[in-house]
């Protein structure tokens, strides 16, 4: 018995020595009363490290005050977003009835955040409300931004009611100087910026394999997506969860958008054409309206409709396959680059970012390649990682003061990511003046 105890009582002291030693995150001339901005984010330690310490110490330059950030790591991007439909519409069901003395319609719940208004009459209502309500003492989740994750989940974040138009808020110098956009609204098929979606950072989508381990298996290093359904990758592709990483969901979707486009020019389709035809099919939808059925396009364009639905189904076989020859599927799109890295994977998907980090972390000591990253040649676009301001932003804050000052904190932390100082910790090595440390 007192063996066992024993045991007991040294496995508690292991584990609690990590908490007695762990040292607080360094906050610099940060006290309290000073701002504190809370940030729901996808990002991993290294990023929200390098961007708590830069945005402090820029603030403080420029509006005289240091900032903490209360980062609030929920998980993915869709753990997020479920996060924030759960807490907004706690947050309407309670101003609706608390402070406006309405009743909540059953159905209420499940329609505040559709993109489309509901049929229900106090349905719609409320709906209506929700969106026309950016105040923190109303409606808030007690978050005052998002930052990082696709722009498919932060414009979908704007449709739900989730985020709120900002740019109008930001110094316009950050979009336009001397007649030249400094960030683009899009660019190779993707959005960059929207009234509410601030893309701050850009990436690419690829094949990451560990050299050794494609040659053991006698294979040809992957080049395009569809080489990693080859059978002598089975049981060694590394993927995330696309539901939970949207990074891999993207990649995903470029298989799928590339044998679109390559069944388009096989056909014979120009970009040029294509880009006509598309823009003849949103006027068509538009004009149909609530008549529009999916898949519906102008007679003179069946065939070129039937040859993107054949594309769609190949890719879709392309990304079965893969899965197929799957090796697991992770929660988290950063462990397939360190598996890979490692041996425990072949090949795998992985954004830019995390798969040229980890080929540059795992080469050997005399620099010796053992991990490769490649974008697949006609298989990516260059798409954006934003941030997106929450509504009712400064809900923690106490005093309405305190709220108002959050939420213009919120909006310089915005004006740092975008601005010269905020882009140098994303792209400086570390150590360089200005850069991460």
């Amino acid at each position: 018995m007192a063996k066992n105890f024993a045991i007991v009582a040294l496995l508690a002291v292991i584990i609690a020595l990590p908490f007695v030693f762990r040292q607080p995150p360094p906050q610099g001339d940060w006290k309290p009363g000073d701002p504190v901005l809370t940030i729901v984010s996808p990002h991993n330690e290294a990023i929200r490290f390098e961007f708590a310490q830069g945005f402090t110490k820029w603030h403080q330059k420029k509006y005289g005050k240091p900032v903490k950030i209360d980062w609030r790591n929920i998980g993915g991007t869709t753990e997020i977003g479920r996060y924030l439909a759960s807490e907004y519409s706690a947050a309407t069901k309670a101003w609706w009835t608390n402070e406006k003395h309405n009743e909540w319609p059953p159905t209420a719940s499940d329609d505040l955040t559709k993109t489309a208004p509901p049929t229900e009459p106090n349905s719609a209502q409320i709906w209506k409300e929700y969106r026309d309500t950016d105040a923190p003492d109303a409606i808030t989740c007690k978050i005052d931004l998002f930052f990082g994750g696709g722009e498919f989940d932060h414009s979908s974040a704007f449709r739900s009611g989730f985020a709120v138009p900002v740019v109008k808020e930001l110094p316009p110098e950050l979009f336009k100087e001397n007649g030249v956009d400094m960030i683009p609204t899009s660019y190779s098929g993707e959005t960059w910026r929207t009234a509410s979606v601030m893309g701050n950072v850009v990436s690419t989508f690829g094949i990451i394999y560990n050299i050794d381990r494609v040659k053991e298996l006698n294979a040809t290093p992957p080049a395009q997506w569809a080489d990693l359904a080859d059978f002598k990758y089975f049981g060694q592709v590394g993927l995330a969860d696309p539901t939970k990483s949207a990074s891999i969901a993207k990649a995903f979707e470029m298989i799928v958008h590339q044998r679109m486009h390559d069944n388009l020019a096989a056909a014979g389709y120009g970009d040029l054409q294509i880009a006509t035809n598309e823009l003849i099919i949103a006027d068509y939808k538009k004009a149909k309206g609530a008549a529009y059925q999916r898949g519906d396009v102008p007679p003179e364009l069946a065939k070129y409709q039937q040859i993107l639905e054949t594309g769609f189904t190949e890719g879709l076989g392309i990304v079965q396959k893969i899965g197929a020859n799957s090796r697991y599927f992770t929660d988290s799109g950063s462990k397939v680059p360190i598996d890979v890295s490692v041996g425990d994977a072949a090949v795998g998907m992985a954004i830019d970012f995390f798969g040229r980090f980890q080929a540059q972390a795992a080469r050997a000591p005399d620099g010796t390649e053992r991990m490769k990253f490649l974008t697949p040649v006609g298989g990516t676009s260059v798409s954006v990682d934003p941030i997106s301001l929450l509504r009712g932003a400064g809900g923690g804050g106490t005093t309405p003061e305190a709220q108002k000052e959050t939420r213009q904190v919120a909006l310089h932390f915005i004006e740092f990511i975008l601005s010269e100082d905020g882009q140098k910790l994303w792209t400086y090595k570390p150590g360089t003046p200005g850069g991460p440390e």
